[in-house]
């Protein structure tokens, strides 16, 4: 199993990068075996070309220069290599465990560099002993960072923390309180049965752990590197989901499951009509819950299974999921629903075999909620069928109405203390901002921003602080947000595209794009913007020729186009 070398937990360290031409090649990955050590790299260039890897040992008198030199040569650019050399070098009598620089250059003068951590099995090994050693002396569990403290911060032990996949700087970098959480948390997770193969990932679980419970969710969310299926958290139902989960763990166990748990909920609350029934068997598979009621859904012949699965997105539309026990029930009432007290045709692709009515369901949708991790969640249920109305001036048949449901049930949108949406009205810069920032799951824990025109306290300052800090949105100019301002249709484009960068997802293309009649009106700035929306179908001209880049985007237009980009 490869064990790796580089700290980082986001972004892999680089130190020092020189860059003599027009395309570097890239160090991908470094990661060990025992002593063999591989770095997994690629050609950036289209020719042919020849490239050296040079490493040195750093801090070592006499050992300052290259203890590898070792070349390759590279038919094609794009392609990826790997080099693998042996630490320690006993011909050199270097023990192994120190810091290294990795060196990798092109015939063209193309060069990367990255220095990494290394520590041999022994040193690891007495590293672990040490922490079981000092846990033995352990008898209050909550003051077990007493014991281990010392150990962790020892500048000789440096080398093994980031040996085992721990960005030390970062860890010591928080609170001393989160850093003495992750140490209890270690030790309560059974720290005296731990190998060299196992205390690396439940080091930086509990790590983890303890920034979550510091109130930094998503930040330890994305720390473990936890996964769902075979895909990393989306940052949008991310942030929805740790909504469901408890405030705090000290069993990593229980914390990596209510993330399953609730993730896997989340993702059924966005499901669509069409992939609902993926999104099902996904959370079956990574949860083993709810097995029963979703084989007698995803069963279903294709017909009966696309009402289904419409039934329960418009029940989820009025009332997200919260409980495993909340999607069972409403499972039951889908199938019904399909199905029919009287048999339509259960399982197979044809028609036949009674499909009798399963759960006892009665068109119920989810009114209360709970953590996924505790027993708050009663899962009662009330009937919500029918409702036609969420404000008091947007009718069911409004064409926005779908989607501002949507929205409003997310917590995305909301409407004045007179329980109106005022469809037609300019929307603001601000109201903008916190849309885009809370359908993306933007943290904005502690943000504000220092523009002249803000009020002191006023409610879209965090809104507006975290659309700045991630580069969303800036002001008009002079220390000016734009604070009451009406946003065109060009600049509510662009705030749109940079929020999807800002939070790495993807924009898909539909259709071809084709000039607008008034595109020359469009600004510069806002070009690329607008022809990437139209080409995924999030926002469409006016009429059938011109955009209207100046005009001004209604609260409907701007719910409307909230909606297709997380959708």
């Amino acid at each position: 199993m490869k064990k790796v070398l580089t700290t980082a937990l986001a972004v892999a360290m680089m130190l020092g990068t020189n860059v003599y031409g027009a395309q570097p090649v890239t160090i991908d990955d470094i990661y060990a075996d025992g002593t063999r050590v591989y770095v997994e790299a690629s050609n950036g260039l289209a020719n042919e070309t020849e490239l050296m890897l040079t490493v040195i040992r750093q801090g070592v008198a006499d050992h300052n220069e290259a203890l590898y030199s070792m070349t390759q040569k590279v038919s094609k650019g794009g392609e990826t290599f790997l080099f693998s050399l042996t630490i320690p070098d006993n011909k050199r009598g270097i023990s192994g465990s120190g810091t290294y620089e990795i060196s990798l250059q092109n015939l063209n003068g193309d060069k990367v560099t990255k220095t990494v951590e290394y520590a041999n099995t022994a040193d690891v090994n007495a590293f672990i002993g040490a922490l079981k050693t000092a846990a033995q002396g352990v008898s209050d569990p909550t003051l077990a960072y007493d014991a281990l403290d010392d150990i962790i911060h020892a500048p000789a032990n440096a080398g093994e923390v980031f040996s085992i996949g721990l960005d030390y700087t970062l860890f010591t970098g928080k609170d001393i309180a989160v850093q003495n959480d992750a140490l209890n948390i270690l030790y309560a997770n059974g720290l005296t049965g731990l190998t060299a193969e196992t205390l690396p990932p439940t080091f930086v679980k509990a790590f983890a752990t303890a920034v979550y419970n510091s109130g930094a969710k998503t930040e330890g969310i994305n720390i473990s590197r936890l996964t769902y299926g075979e895909a990393t958290p989306n940052a949008g139902l991310l942030n929805q989901a740790v909504s469901l989960m408890k405030s705090t763990y000290t069993d990593i166990l229980a914390y990596e499951t209510d993330f399953a748990v609730a993730y896997g909920l989340t993702d059924i609350n966005n499901a669509r009509v069409d992939d609902m029934g993926e999104k099902l068997a996904t959370f079956a598979t990574m949860t083993s819950l709810n097995q029963e009621t979703i084989s007698a859904v995803t069963n279903l012949n294709p017909s009966l299974q696309n009402k289904a699965y419409s039934y329960m997105v418009e029940q989820i539309d009025q009332g997200i999921l919260t409980t495993p026990e909340q999607l069972a029930s409403l499972l039951s009432s889908a199938y019904n629903q399909a199905v029919g007290s009287t048999g339509a045709g259960g399982n197979g692709g044809g028609g036949g075999g009674g499909g009798a009515a399963i759960g006892g369901g009665n068109n119920r949708v989810p009114v209360d909620s709970g953590s996924v991790g505790g027993a708050t969640g009663s899962g009662t249920y009330e009937n919500n069928v029918g409702t036609s109305k969420i404000f008091g001036d947007l009718a069911s048949t409004h064409w926005a109405a779908a989607s501002v449901k949507y929205l409003k049930n997310k917590g995305i949108v909301s409407g004045t203390d007179a329980g109106n949406f005022e469809p037609d009205r300019a929307v603001t810069r601000e109201e903008f901002a916190k849309m885009l920032v809370v359908a993306c799951g933007i943290n904005t824990d502690g943000k504000s921003a220092d523009f002249a025109d803000m009020e002191e306290n006023a409610w879209y300052l965090p809104y507006i602080g975290a659309a700045v800090e991630a580069g969303i949105v800036n002001g008009v100019g002079d220390n000016i947000f734009g604070v009451g301002q009406q946003i065109s249709r060009q600049d509510m484009a662009v705030m749109v595209k940079r929020a999807m960068e800002a939070t790495n997802i993807s924009l898909d293309t539909f259709r071809a794009y084709t000039e607008f009649a008034d595109s020359d009106a469009i600004k510069d700035y806002a070009k690329d913007a607008v022809k990437a929306l139209f080409e995924a179908k999030i926002l469409s001209g006016k009429g059938e020729s011109t955009f209207d880049p100046m005009g001004i985007a209604t609260r409907a237009e701007a719910a409307k186009i909230i909606y297709e980009t997380i959708q």
